[in-house]
């Protein structure tokens, strides 16, 4: 297979996320340090894990969908670095309950 295209699936309650990179620019017109940016905090939901199940037993849905554009914890991120599988990108992965809302248009 190609391993450019190697898709790897979320298990439990991960989401795969696509991070939106914050401008560079501020409000003011300034361009900021990358020591001083706040990290972004804004994704694409790529792909959804299998899911969970709750204590009592009871399946638990995903209150987001793949392409949803959503605001996360940005110091909850797990990043898999693939480039020991020859694929040049990293893969960004977040627990569900980490996602704090879904942005609406």
């Amino acid at each position: 297979e190609d391993e450019e295209n190697m898709k790897i699936k979320p298990l439990g309650n991960y989401v795969e996320i696509e991070k939106l990179e914050a401008s560079t620019v501020s409000a003011g017109g300034l361009t900021l340090p990358e020591s001083n940016r706040t990290p972004p905090n804004l994704g694409v939901v790529k792909t959804l894990g299998l899911g969970w199940v709750s204590i009592d037993g009871t399946r638990v849905p995903f209150h987001v969908k793949e392409e949803d554009t959503i605001v996360y914890d940005p110091y909850k991120v797990m990043i898999v670095d693939l480039e020991h599988l020859g694929v040049n990108k990293s893969l960004h992965l977040i627990q569900h309950g980490n996602i704090m809302g879904i942005v609406e248009e």
